[in-house]
């Protein structure tokens, strides 16, 4: 079964078939065609000898010959088919041709298909496509239309999707994707997302990771806070809060726990640890005066101590003050009663003592250490008589007095007491 022609080719097979119809020549000469008969005016100027000559003895003569070397064709004649690439499909022809009784090789008068090329034997109806690869990389992009093909499509054109090529012009690169510029090659980016085209990885320079926080330094790139700072490298950190550009972890002297805090002077790393001193003026390790504030490197500063209190610090030797209740200046073990506070070396020094024994009446005299009531005694007899007397005395009493005052008549050694006291004094006896 013929397929109808498209309306151009159809046109010029009709043009074509009424030539020969009417058996004129054609208006132009076919490339592969023997020329067509001259000018008829040329004719009339000058009688062409060739007419009625048949020189093939094909029955025509010249001046109607196509071909009058050769009996097998005589006429100019269009057929409507042409199979000039030998593949077996025809296509509709407009070029006049001269032949006999039959077509010539590669034309016909019954059409086989509609050859799209018929100057290519392997191609021969048009198929459409959906999808191009220009580039032969194996990805498509979308593109419909209709290539001239044989059985199937040729190379670059397809059916169906295969990927989506970004650039079909380059065999190189086919895949999209999405990127941040890497400036310092650290696997973190900045700025905006990025668009490439690309062979399904990143190119270098660019990374899927954004939010570099310094894309010049590749040591750093995210942003880290910290609680603690050591400024002075001393190990030792003050509290202070804060963020900065950082790597993986935070750089030295940037923390966010720690076990030495609270460093006195972070400017100064011979220093780190404050505590209040005193000032030592006699180097005995007891200081004097009010404390004060001393940022050290743990060690107690010179000239100055951790204890206060120096009660003199200007002598070592003493430093401690206690409090003491008597005196015994004499050595008698008696202390004279007087309290007070004594700078001391850590021990009350004689003659003071922390506890008031008797109370010396002369602690310039050993002999004498207590104060008695006496009565003087004028008869020896052991019991004196008003007028009463306080005497400073030792443990004896002294001759001529008694420590009893009720003598009758102190005159007289026999008489000492009254009847009353007698029997009073021999109640208490009993």
């Amino acid at each position: 079964m013929l397929r109808t022609p498209i309306s151009a080719r159809a046109a010029l097979v009709a043009i074509a078939l009424t030539v020969a119809a009417c058996g004129d020549e054609p208006p132009a000469s076919p490339a592969d065609a023997p020329a067509p008969p001259a000018d008829a005016g040329a004719a009339d100027a000058a009688p062409d000898a060739s007419i009625g000559v048949d020189a093939d003895h094909d029955g025509h003569a010249a001046d109607l010959d196509c071909d009058d070397a050769d009996p097998s064709v005589w006429g100019w004649v269009a057929p409507p088919y042409r199979d000039g690439d030998g593949d077996g499909v025809t296509f509709f022809n407009v070029r006049p041709v001269c032949m006999g009784d039959t077509a010539p090789p590669g034309y016909s008068f019954e059409g086989h298909g509609d050859d799209c090329n018929d100057g290519d034997r392997d191609v021969w109806q048009d198929l459409p496509y959906g999808f191009r690869d220009v580039d032969g990389d194996g990805v498509t992009v979308a593109r419909a239309g209709v290539v001239c093909a044989g059985t199937a499509l040729p190379a670059g054109f397809a059916a169906t999707a295969q990927g989506d090529d970004c650039d079909d012009a380059d065999p190189a690169v086919w895949a999209r994707v999405t990127g941040y510029a890497d400036g310092d090659g650290d696997g973190h980016g900045a700025g905006a997302q990025v668009p490439l085209c690309t062979t399904g990885a990143l190119p270098a320079g660019y990374t899927p990771i954004n939010g570099d926080c310094d894309d010049t330094a590749p040591a750093v790139w995210q942003i880290l806070s910290y609680v603690y700072r050591d400024a002075d490298a001393d190990t030792w950190m003050v509290a202070t809060s804060g963020a900065l550009c950082a790597g993986a972890t935070l750089p030295p002297g940037y923390a966010t726990t720690t076990a030495h805090a609270g460093d006195c002077d972070d400017a100064d790393p011979a220093v780190h640890v404050s505590f209040a001193v005193f000032p030592d003026g006699d180097g005995d390790g007891i200081g004097a005066d009010a404390p004060a504030i001393a940022c050290t490197d743990g060690r107690t500063p010179d000239g100055f101590a951790l204890i206060g209190g120096d009660c003199d610090d200007t002598d070592p030797a003493r430093s401690e003050l206690l409090t003491y209740a008597g005196i015994d200046a004499d050595g008698d073990g008696a202390t004279f009663r007087v309290s007070g506070l004594l700078c001391t070396a850590g021990s009350l020094p004689p003659p003071y003592t922390s506890v008031a024994v008797g109370n010396d009446c002369d602690d310039g005299d050993p002999a004498r250490t207590r104060f008695a009531v006496l009565y003087p005694d004028q008869d020896g007899d052991g019991v004196g008589a008003p007028p009463r007397v306080i005497e400073c005395i030792g443990a004896a009493i002294p001759p001529g007095l008694s420590e009893l005052g009720y003598d009758e008549d102190d005159t007289d050694p026999g008489v000492r007491e009254t009847e009353e006291l007698d029997d009073l004094l021999d109640l208490v006896a009993s």
